[in-house]
């Protein structure tokens, strides 16, 4: 699916989403993943950071895999992660995507491979399950960089 950009960055939405990749990219549909042992804020509080004619979603990873294919042959949609697990998880479910969009990772415990990913070993395990199914990860600081394979870092 050409109009679904898989995102994972463990903070979740922020400035660098609203302002950088929603604009940059076209985004019109964003979807946050939910976590299952991470109590998120209210859907109402998010939706105040998100531009204006992008429709905001929090879903958890089984509701995205029921509802992304209505979404994402439409318009141009951005699902983001906060872990490499719920990415495996998504994609491992039925997820149709080429690439994995990393962006920030920073685990106290973990191996740092770029200023803003550290590693830790279940990031570094489900990194490299992914790339057993022969998707690619490309890490962005920021949407106007070049990416950055991961497959030749780790």
């Amino acid at each position: 699916m050409t109009n679904l950009i898989l995102r994972v960055d463990d903070r979740g939405i922020h400035g660098q989403v609203t302002v950088g990749w929603l604009e940059r990219l076209n985004i019109k549909i964003l979807i946050l993943a939910t976590e299952p042992n991470r109590r998120e804020l209210p859907k109402e509080a998010y939706a105040l950071s998100i531009p204006e004619g992008v429709q905001f979603f929090l879903f958890t990873p089984e509701e995205i895999i029921k509802n992304t294919s209505r979404f994402s042959d439409k318009q141009k949609t951005m699902i983001i992660c906060r872990s490499l697990a719920t990415a495996y998880l998504l994609i491992n479910k039925g997820l149709k995507v080429k690439e994995v969009n990393l962006g920030g990772l920073h685990s106290e415990k973990g191996r740092e491979i770029l200023k803003f990913v550290r590693l830790a070993e279940g990031d570094l395990f489900y990194l490299k399950k992914l790339l057993e199914k022969g998707i690619a990860v490309l890490a962005y600081e920021l949407p106007e960089d070049k990416p950055i394979d991961m497959r030749k870092l780790i």
